[in-house]
């Protein structure tokens, strides 16, 4: 089982990943203005945090 810590940073990376890929999706591709692109981008990446973590945990 992996330790603590190394599912943090795994998740941190997730995290960090999901949130610089739909901002860049969000704002270059659809053109939505940089403000409302960062909000969505860091909504979504809560969103699927927080799945991860339910399905790693609670299985």
């Amino acid at each position: 089982m992996p330790s603590r810590t190394r599912i943090l940073m795994m998740g941190l990376l997730i995290f960090s990943v999901i949130i610089i890929a739909s901002y860049l999706f969000l704002y270059q591709v659809l053109l939505l203005p940089q403000w409302l692109a960062f909000l969505l981008a860091v909504g979504l990446s809560l969103i699927v945090e927080r799945a991860y973590y339910i399905r790693k945990f609670y299985r």
